[in-house]
């Protein structure tokens, strides 16, 4: 075995990093039949905390004299390492407090009321061409005891509505919560002998062929989940109840390391009879349509009438299958312990109640009447702070983070829906989609023009520089990507252009689009103003050109594939999303609006602490075209596009301002419920490639709240990424929040939660957090309007389970 000498290991590089540490760390090779005894190198907070670590030797000499229960716990340990998990906390091995099991390799070990974590990992690196095998022990001090914290665990299991279990591989009870404790004394069994086909019950039969499987499924073929729906009368006699049982594989720290099998049982009646009632509505059809077939003969008089029947009859089949898949969808969404529901949603639910002819409860009344009479913005979550801080599952810093970012001035400043606002009007746009010419025509047209540029056109620089760039071969490849791939890679455009690739991409789509015709636009000038609008991004991690260039991209699919398909864009408003897009974090100082408002920044000051980012993004862009004759696009615009434009871009971009996020997702949410209830029977969109019109009947209202929600969507679109791609934004987002604490630390400023770079930690949850809260509910509601964008959604769940399983390690 090659000698591995404190001195030597401490040039390598993997040590010298290990050695900048805050938290004591040593590295060791275990010696057979020794356990954690080997170590043979720590870092300097490891010496300044534990004291001087013992040569080998002297650790040999110890550990013949070290206590069996130490001995058997980092035995434990090692077993762990060596099954390929990579971290594991010594403390959850044994009972003793695990610093005991140090007195063998550190010479001055505290002795203290703070609790201490020994966190294990396996550890490789390469040494004069050889690689070492070692593991990499971290010593974790925490003001929280395992005891504490597994009492508070026990607490909040032992809280849940939903009934938990423990079982043993022979089906022996474990342990169970209060809500199961009391429906096995209920069903008068002992506690003490309950066996998992004693709960598995289905009318009045235990199913001890469904354990066996479990078990087996559970404990022998290690799958990581086993599901069943039982049936069993209800009560009184009243229909069939059925009840969902999940069943996943977990360890029981108990006494001893043993596997054990964690059980959740879940009423869904509900979902089952939404079920039949689909299946009843199926059979209903087949016999009415055999019935219809069977009297065309001699109904050739009231063909019309039957013709419509049938037709309203496979609408109903189609909304009850739409529904179903809703609320098999919804069901798909992690659930947290917050009611996000905003005020309004319940006033309108309790009004629906009274007109149902239902009694509503005094205490929800008087619970209703508070929350209104506390709450200054009725479009948000009743008690949102706390609901974050205490109710969310989040840890300290990352529920602050969260109510610093969903809570806030609300005021949707000044309403620019009016009525006469226009989104439908006859010009020359309309009639380039009435002849159908396609995004992907307008793209080949694009790249000929460019090729003809190539070797003539006129002497604008903007312009020229702009076509140069579309005939590369590598940069014509990434921009037809652009129009339909989720795995699109903004970072690649940047270096395949220059680093331009906001312009780029901009000309391309709002060209290809076929609206510099629509509108008048000069290439110049749309060229000039791109490029001007790409250099006022700021090299900011995270809120930069390439950062836009990626929410641009999103913005356009779900245009093209979605918005423009079911005919609610159309003219002026696809070129207002196309801008927005592009302008929406415009001049971007890397800091964010409470930073702005607490420093008294002269953006806070000049927009009265009111979303001054967002209002200034928007207003710079306008300052763009007004003060440079060579880049304002708008010139040529007839009055009323020019207006229509200018108001639709003031609302997406002041939608982006996440505190509006409840206010706005809460009016989104009643919109897509009257669109997609059951009792719809004429669907307000419709495919507008299969119809052939581009008509919708939409309000302008609410045309501009389903583009509002969309470029949210698209705001946090590297969401929607592949995994690598994702974490990369992730990582750049962090950075630009480390650098916002460190110029608070040079103010004099309290840190912003997750801003403090010396706490790294709180990333994984926030993650995890953010995706619950704000992510998930925000693309599932807009799926629920426009399926197209499904997608995206399975994306985004992609990412949220990754990030889901990294907190659970």
């Amino acid at each position: 075995m090659t000698e591995l000498s404190p001195e030597v290991v401490a040039e390598l590089d993997v040590f010298k990093t290990l050695n900048l540490m805050a938290a004591p760390a040593f590295a060791f090779r275990p010696q057979p039949g020794l356990g954690i005894f080997g170590a043979f190198w720590c870092n300097a907070a490891a010496s300044k905390r534990l004291g001087r670590m013992w040569t080998l030797q002297e650790q040999i000499a110890l550990a013949e004299a070290a206590p069996k229960e130490a001995q058997q716990a980092m035995t434990a340990g090692l077993t762990v390492v060596h099954d390929d998990q990579l971290v594991k906390q010594m403390s959850g091995c044994y009972n003793a407090d695990p610093r005991t099991s140090l007195a063998t390799v550190f010479s001055a070990i505290p002795v203290t009321d703070t609790a201490a974590d020994l966190n294990i990992g396996p550890l490789s690196f390469t040494m004069n061409g050889q690689e070492i095998s070692a593991c990499l022990l971290q010593w974790v001090e925490s003001p929280n005891t395992t005891s504490a914290r597994q009492l508070r665990s026990c607490l909040m299991m032992d809280l849940s509505p939903i009934k938990s279990y423990m079982f043993a591989a022979n089906g022996s009870l474990l342990h169970a919560n209060n809500k199961a404790t009391h429906m096995i004394q209920k069903a008068g069994k002992a506690e003490a002998s309950f066996q998992l086909h004693e709960l598995l019950v289905e009318h009045g039969q235990e199913r001890k062929d469904i354990a066996a499987e479990a078990r087996a499924a559970i404990f022998e073929r290690n799958e990581r989940a086993f599901r069943c729906t039982l049936a069993t009368p209800g009560k009184d006699g009243g229909g069939l109840r059925h009840t969902l049982f999940e069943m996943w594989p977990t360890v029981d720290s108990g006494n001893t390391l043993q596997a054990a099998m964690f059980v959740n049982s879940f009423n869904v009646t509900e979902q089952k009879q939404l079920e039949c009632e689909l299946a009843a509505a199926k059979l209903q059809l087949l016999r009415q349509n055999a019935e219809l077939e069977a009297s065309n003969g001699e109904l050739k008089a009231n063909e019309v009438i039957i013709t419509s029947e049938k037709e309203c009859l496979q609408a109903q089949k189609q909304e009850l299958q739409k529904h179903l898949k809703l609320v098999l969808q919804t069901n798909q969404i992690p659930h947290t312990s917050m009611d996000t529901m905003t005020i309004a949603e319940k006033i309108v639910s309790a009004l629906d109640q009274i007109v149902e002819g239902e009694r509503l409860p005094l205490e929800d009344v008087i619970e209703l009447r508070n929350a209104i009479m506390k709450a200054d913005d009725l479009r948000k979550p009743a008690d949102l702070k706390d609901q974050l801080l205490y109710r969310a599952g989040l840890s300290t810093d990352v529920g602050l983070a969260m109510t610093e970012m969903l809570q806030g001035d609300s005021n949707r400043g000044a309403s620019r829906l009016a009525a006469n606002r226009s989104t439908t009007r006859a010009s020359d746009s309309r009639e380039l989609w009435a002849r159908s010419n396609s995004f992907d025509e307008c793209a080949l047209q694009i790249r000929h023009a460019a090729r003809q540029w190539k070797h003539g056109g006129n002497d604008d620089s903007s312009l020229k520089a702009q076509m140069t760039l579309l005939v590369i071969p590598h940069v014509e490849r990434l921009l037809m990507e652009a129009g339909s791939s989720l795995a699109f890679d903004a970072f690649e455009l940047a270096e395949a252009t220059g680093n331009r690739p906001l312009s780029t991409l901009g000309f391309f789509f709002i060209k290809g689009s076929g609206l510099t015709e629509a509108f008048h636009i000069p290439e110049s000038k749309l060229a000039a103003f791109l490029q001007h609008i790409e250099a006022g991004y700021v090299d900011h991690p995270y809120h930069n050109r390439v950062h836009a260039t990626a929410v641009l991209q999103v913005m356009h699919m779900l245009m093209q594939n979605g918005l423009i398909r079911l005919g609610v864009l159309q003219d002026v408003m696809i070129l207002a999303c196309y801008l927005s897009a592009i302008c929406h974090d415009f001049e971007h100082p890397g800091v964010n609006n409470d930073f702005l408002v607490k420093t008294s920044d002269r953006k806070a000051l000049l927009y009265n602490d009111i979303s001054p980012l967002e209002n200034h993004h928007v207003s710079a862009s306008f300052f763009v075209a007004a003060e440079k004759p060579q880049a304002d696009i708008f010139a040529n615009m007839q009055p009323e596009d020019r207006g229509t434009l200018r108001a639709s871009m003031i609302d997406l971009i002041l939608g982006t301002d996440m505190k509006k996020h409840f206010g706005l997702l809460s009016r989104f949410q009643a919109f897509s419920n009257q669109m997609t209830s059951p009792s719809t029977t004429n669907p307000v969109l419709s495919d507008a490639t299969k119809t052939g019109q581009r008509t919708s009947i939409i309000s302008a209202e609410h045309t501009m709240l389903i583009a509002q929600v969309a470029l949210k969507c698209a705001d946090i679109g590297h969401l929607t990424c592949p995994q690598a791609l994702h974490i990369k934004w992730t990582e750049q987002l962090r950075e630009e929040f480390f650098r916002q604490g460190d110029q608070e630390e040079q103010r004099n400023l309290k840190k912003s939660p997750l801003m403090d770079r010396n706490e790294v930690t709180g990333m994984t949850k926030s993650q995890v957090g953010f995706f619950e809260i704000v992510a998930l509910p925000l693309f599932a509601g807009y799926v629920q309007v426009i399926p197209n964008a499904k997608p995206l959604l399975d994306a985004v769940k992609s990412n949220y389970r990754f990030w889901h399983a990294a907190a659970a390690t």
